[in-house]
């Protein structure tokens, strides 16, 4: 169990959005595929760990972090590690 999710959980709120056809798009709704992985960007982390003397393991993945204290209004965050 995440804590910070049990946390929000007991505070008891409810938060609700309303999302329009106008204004919201596939990202906002989780919808939209992963895109491709920027080369340059994947060749600067690999360079900073190398400049570290970290060893990257070969293994990638994508994430995706629920947000429930309402502090994002999509309700989620992407990250690739």
């Amino acid at each position: 169990m995440d804590p910070a999710a049990l946390f929000e959980f007991h505070k008891g709120k409810t938060i609700t959005t309303m999302p329009t056809l106008k204004t919201t798009c596939l990202v906002e709704l989780d919808e939209e595929p992963p895109h491709p992985l920027i080369l340059k960007q994947l060749d600067v982390a690999l360079t900073m760990s190398m400049l570290l003397h970290a060893k990257p393991d070969g293994r990638g993945s994508r994430h995706a972090k629920v947000v429930i204290d309402g502090s994002n209004t999509t309700g989620f965050q992407r990250t690739a590690v």
